[in-house]
């Protein structure tokens, strides 16, 4: 699915039930590097993969920062009325979701964080 985030057309898959759980890959990736993950988690959550800026299905030609990456996710929650999400981010997902604590810190109620940096 498409949904027009902070200004960028950004493609989403949704799948399961429960509580909603977000997954962001890391650079030169995309939503399905979490397939098979999500599939196991299918029946605790609602998950959705999301492809970044620039990454899989959604818009390219467009700036990208990880400023604006984290904006994005942000006005998707928004947009979705989504709340307390649960976040799991690899390597560049993973640093986004660092900036989106900072810029929304009552966004995510979990997140597990891998192969992130800040600086």
């Amino acid at each position: 699915m498409y949904i027009t985030v902070n200004q960028i057309k950004m493609y989403y898959k949704v799948s399961g039930e429960g509580k909603p759980l977000i997954m962001v890959h890391g650079n030169g990736e995309d939503h399905t590097i979490f397939n098979e993950l999500a599939k196991s988690l299918e029946s605790q959550y609602k998950i959705y993969l999301l492809d970044s800026r620039m990454h899989g299905k959604s818009e390219k030609n467009v700036n990208i920062t990880y400023d604006l990456m984290a904006r994005d996710i942000i006005s998707f929650c928004e947009a979705l009325n989504l709340e307390q999400i649960k976040y799991l981010g690899f390597s560049d997902g993973g640093i986004v979701g660092l900036k989106i604590s900072l810029l929304k810190p009552y966004l995510l109620s979990d997140m597990i964080l891998c192969g992130a940096n800040y600086d």
